[in-house]
C-alpha cells in the first residue's frame, strides 16, 4: 500500500490537484497479478482561499491464480523408535537392546513440493513450497479422529494438517519429498531423519481427498492429499477468478466451473443490464432495475409501445409520437370536428331524416306532424283546419283527430256516408250541399261521382274503349269489332299487320326489293360490257402501233419492198420470180386497191444469200414520214396487213 499527498492552492476559482496512483511492483514480478485500485479523496477545507485534497491510493494486489495444497498424516507407526540410521532417537542400543519406551522419538513432518520428476530427486529447491508439522508425538500416532482437515490440533500443527499455498496455475502433476523426523533439542540441526517418502503424482483440484500408504524400512505411514482454489477461484488450473457481488459493477454468484450466474433480473456479460418488465418494447422503453419499464420521450403506455398524440389530438391516433391521424368520421387539425353529427349524435327525433351538412353542421327531415330543428316539436294540424266536415279537431302527438258530424266519415270528415259505394272504378263522390246562412247548418241536395280519366257513366262503370288509347299506326284506322272489347286497323296502302306496322314491299305481285336487284345486276352487266368493249378496242389499237417498226429520216435506197394498199386503185402485184419446176399458181381475183412500193430500213444481209429469197425488183416509191402516218391509220383485216 502506498500513500502519497498532494496539496493544491484555490486561486481565482481554478483548482489544479497532482494525482500520483502506482503500483508497479507487482506488475513487473507476475503478468498473471491484477490490480484493484480504490480511491478514497478527503476534501479538508481549511479557509476560502485553501483546499487541502488528500489522495490516498489503494493498490490491492490480486493474484491471477490461487489455491492450497494440502496433506493430512493419518497414522504412522515406528516399532522400535529407530532412526533412519538404525540408531535410536534418544539413546543408543547396544548388545541386542531395544531403544528404551520410556524415551521415544519426538516425530514430526516435512513436506516438499515442486515440479513433477520422473525419478524424484530428494534434494534440491522446494519450487511450489514447503511446510511442516508440529511434534505429533511418539513413535506411532493415530489421527484419524481428528477431523477430515486435521482439526483438533491447535495452531502449533500439532494436528498434522500441512498446507502449501498456491499463487499460480495448479499444474496438476507434482513430485513430493515427505520426511519423517525426530526432533532433538540437543542439536541445532532441523531434525533427525526416520523415513523419507518420494511420491510423484497427479492431482486435480476438489474437495476429495487421495490416500497413500507407505510402508518403509523403519515406518510405517498413511496420509492423504488434496489440491484445493481458494475462494472466487475455479477451474481445473484454479486461474479463473469470479467473485459473487450484487452492486454497481454487476449482479451474479458463481457456479462451481467459475462462470458468473446472473442473479434474477439481470442479464448481460457483467450481469449488469436489468432486464425490464415483460412486454417491455426493447426499443421505446427501458429500465435501471428489475421489473420496470421507462419509456423514452414520446412513448407511453405500461409497455412504452403506444406512442403520444399531437398535444389536444381529440379523436385521433398515431403511429410516430406527436402525429395525430384522425378516426373516421372525425377532421380537423385535433381531429375534433365531427363529420359524421347524424351518426354520431343521432339528433334527429321523432323518425325524422338526418342529414349532414359540415363539420359539426346537420339538417332534419321531419316527417309529418313534427317540426324544429331537432324534429321534436309536435305540429298542430288542427291549426290547419283539416277537418271539413266535424264538430272538433284534437291535435295527438304526430297527428290529429277530427269529430265528424253525422253523415260524415274519413280523415278528415270529408267522405259522405251516402256515398260509400256509390263510384265505380276508382271515381271520387262529390256532395252538393246547401248552406243556410240562418241556422248554420248544411242540407244534403244531392251526390254526383267524378270519373277518372278514360271512365264515364253517371257512376263511372263505364271504362276506357279499345280505340281511345289510338292503337293503329302509321294513319290506321281503328275499328270497334262485335263484341265491343277487340279493335281492329284499316291499313292505308304500303302498310300491313295487326297494328299497321309492317311496310308492305309488293306493288303488282312482284317483289319491290326483287325489281330492284334486278335493275342493279342489269345495270353492272351493261357496265362490265362497257368496260370489255372500251378494254378491247385499245388492246387492237395498241398492237397495230407495234406492228409498224419507227422510220429513221427519208427512205432512200431500200433493200426490201414493203406493199401498202390503196382503197382507191387497183394495181397488180409483181409476183415473186417461181422455179421452173412448179406449174405457175392461178391468179388471184382481182382486187379494186393500189399497191404502192415503201422501202424499209436497211438490214443487214446474209453472207451468201439463196437466190429464191431474193425478192422481186420494182419500181421503188419514196413517200414522207406524214404520209406514212396517215397510211397507218387506215383499219385493215388480216388479209389486207402489210406484208413484208
Amino acid at each position: 500500500m502506498f500513500f502519497w499527498q498532494t496539496e493544491a492552492r484555490k486561486q481565482s476559482h481554478n483548482v489544479v490537484a497532482l494525482f500520483l496512483c502506482l503500483c508497479l511492483k507487482q506488475a513487473k514480478k507476475s503478468p498473471n497479478t491484477h490490480f484493484l485500485a480504490h480511491t478514497y479523496l478527503t476534501l479538508l477545507l481549511l479557509d476560502s482561499q485553501e483546499v487541502l485534497l488528500t489522495l490516498i491510493c489503494v493498490c490491492v494486489c490480486d493474484v491471477g491464480a490461487a489455491g492450497v495444497f494440502e496433506l493430512q498424516i493419518r497414522h504412522f507407526q515406528n516399532p522400535h523408535g529407530h532412526l533412519q540410521s538404525g540408531k535410536c532417537c534418544d539413546l543408543r542400543a547396544g548388545g541386542g537392546q531395544r531403544c528404551s519406551a520410556r524415551d521415544q522419538c519426538d516425530t514430526f513432518f516435512h513436506a516438499c513440493l515442486k515440479e513433477y520428476q520422473a525419478r524424484v530427486i530428494p534434494t534440491g529447491a522446494c519450487t511450489f513450497g514447503s511446510d511442516s508439522t508440529g511434534v505429533l508425538g511418539g513413535n506411532s500416532q493415530s489421527l484419524r479422529n481428528r477431523g477430515n482437515d486435521g482439526g483438533g490440533g491447535g495452531e502449533d500443527g500439532t494436528n498434522g494438517h500441512i498446507a502449501i499455498p498456491f499463487k499460480f496455475a495448479w499444474p496438476k502433476s507434482f513430485s513430493l519429498v515427505l520426511e519423517a523426523l525426530d526432533y532433538d533439542n540437543d542439536t541445532s540441526e532441523p531434525g533427525q531423519l526416520i523415513e523419507r517418502v518420494l511420491l510423484s503424482s497427479m492431482l486435480n483440484p476438489g474437495e476429495q481427498w487421495q490416500k497413500f500408504h507407505h510402508h518403509g524400512r523403519v515406518l510405517t505411514l498413511e496420509y492423504r492429499l488434496r489440491f484445493r482454489c481458494d475462494a472466487n477461484y475455479y477451474g481445473p488450473f484454479c486461474n479463473k477468478f469470479c467473485r459473487a457481488r450484487d452492486d454497481f459493477f454487476g449482479h451474479f454468484s458463481c457456479d462451481p466451473s467459475g462462470f458468473k450466474v446472473c442473479m434474477e433480473g439481470w442479464t448481460g456479460p457483467e450481469c449488469k443490464e436489468a432486464v425490464c418488465r415483460q412486454g417491455c418494447h426493447q426499443a421505446h422503453g427501458s429500465c435501471t432495475v428489475p421489473g420496470e419499464c421507462k419509456c423514452h420521450y414520446g412513448w407511453t403506455g405500461p409497455f412504452c409501445d403506444q406512442c403520444e398524440t399531437f398535444p389536444g389530438c381529440v379523436y385521433g391516433s398515431c403511429t410516430e409520437p406527436w402525429q395525430c391521424v384522425c378516426d373516421v368520421n372525425w377532421g380537423g387539425l385535433l381531429c375534433n370536428k365531427d363529420l359524421n353529427y347524424c351518426g354520431t349524435h343521432q339528433p334527429c327525433k321523432n323518425g325524422g331524416t338526418c342529414t349532414n351538412t359540415e363539420p359539426n353542421e346537420y339538417q332534419c327531415e321531419c316527417q309529418e306532424g313534427f317540426r324544429g330543428r331537432n324534429c321534436d316539436i309536435d305540429a298542430n294540424e288542427c291549426e290547419a283546419s283539416v277537418c271539413i266536415h266535424a264538430r272538433s279537431c284534437r291535435n295527438l302527438i304526430g297527428g290529429y283527430l277530427c269529430d265528424c258530424l253525422p253523415g260524415w266519415t274519413g280523415p278528415n270528415c270529408d267522405i259522405s256516408t251516402s256515398c260509400q259505394g256509390l263510384c265505380l272504378n276508382g271515381g271520387r263522390c262529390e256532395v252538393r250541399h246547401v248552406k243556410l246562412e240562418k241556422k248554420n247548418t248544411l242540407l244534403l241536395s244531392g251526390s254526383r261521382c267524378s270519373c277518372p280519366p278514360g271512365f264515364s257513366g253517371k257512376f263511372c262503370q263505364s271504362g276506357p274503349g279499345p280505340c281511345d288509347s289510338a292503337p293503329c299506326l302509321h294513319g290506321g284506322q281503328c275499328t270497334v269489332e262485335q263484341d265491343g272489347r277487340t279493335a281492329a286497323c284499316n291499313c292505308p296502302t304500303g302498310r300491313s299487320g295487326l297494328l299497321c306496322a309492317v311496310s308492305d314491299t309488293t306493288h303488282g305481285g312482284l317483289s319491290f326489293y326483287m325489281i330492284l336487284v334486278g335493275v342493279l345486276a342489269l345495270v353492272m352487266v351493261c357496265g362490265c360490257a362497257a368496260c370489255a368493249f372500251t378494254f378491247s378496242h385499245l388492246h387492237r389499237k395498241r398492237r397495230k402501233q407495234q406492228s409498224v417498226p419507227p422510220e429513221e429520216g427519208i427512205n432512200n435506197q431500200r433493200e426490201f419492198v414493203t406493199l401498202i394498199r390503196n382503197v382507191d386503185r387497183a394495181v397488180p402485184l409483181v409476183p415473186p420470180a417461181a422455179p421452173a419446176a412448179q406449174p405457175p399458181a392461178p391468179a388471184p381475183a382481182p382486187r379494186c386497191y393500189e399497191e404502192i412500193e415503201l422501202t424499209l430500213p436497211p438490214s443487214p444481209a446474209p453472207s451468201h444469200p439463196s437466190p429464191a429469197l431474193k425478192p422481186a425488183h420494182a419500181p421503188k416509191l419514196d413517200i414522207s414520214n406524214r404520209e406514212r402516218e396517215k397510211l397507218n391509220r387506215f383499219h385493215y383485216t388480216d388479209n389486207q396487213e402489210l406484208e413484208v
